[in-house]
């Protein structure tokens, strides 16, 4: 804006910027919808459990920019939890590994079958590891046939990084995906 401006211009131009943002936000929401369809078309496709997982994991580094994404799964017969298969994002910082969570405490923070999202240093309560080592967090349920399978996890170790709520309802969406395509192939 060049001086002396005019209210009209200022106006102008902020309803430009206004609709810029939008329409940024649009696209990345349609791309976000564009790697969903994507990836339930190949999920449906498949009936291996390790390409259910491979997929999942691989969708959720790429479109939710995390360091780290992991599926826990429920043993049927003892109840415990076990990790299924994990992704480490390739700019990952070194040192990420997919120990040290406490996934019971996970599930009950979840009791009401809905995604979470939490900050540093709050993120490291659900860890069993120092607290600088995480960001922030993420987990949805993996819900099939009113019960929970599993869950998804993401998180990021960089410093400065901070999921968002729309990176948790992608998650959730990807869970929900997923929870199908493993129950089909379980």
């Amino acid at each position: 804006i060049l001086k002396p401006f005019k209210v009209e211009e200022v106006v102008h131009i902020v309803h430009r910027g206004i609709e810029k943002q939008r329409l940024t936000s649009e696209n990345i929401r349609l791309k976000e919808i564009i790697s969903l369809h994507e990836l339930s078309e190949e999920l449906q496709a498949t009936l291996s459990m390790n390409e259910v997982l491979v997929s999942t994991l691989s969708a959720a580094t790429h479109n939710l920019s995390c360091d780290f994404a992991a599926i826990y799964l429920r043993d049927e017969a003892t109840g415990d939890w076990r990790l299924a298969s994990h992704a480490v994002h390739p700019d990952a910082p070194p040192g990420v590994a997919p120990s040290g969570l406490d996934v019971d405490k996970v599930v009950a923070e979840m009791a009401d079958q809905r995604a979470i999202l939490v900050q540093a240093p709050q993120a490291a309560e659900f860890f069993n590891m120092p607290p600088e080592n995480i960001s922030t967090f993420m987990a949805a349920p993996l819900v099939a046939r009113q019960r929970t399978i599993g869950i998804l996890t993401a998180r990021s170790c960089t410093a400065g990084v901070h999921f968002i709520e729309g990176q948790r309802k992608l998650l959730n969406m990807l869970a929900s995906r997923a929870a199908a395509a493993i129950d089909n192939a379980a």
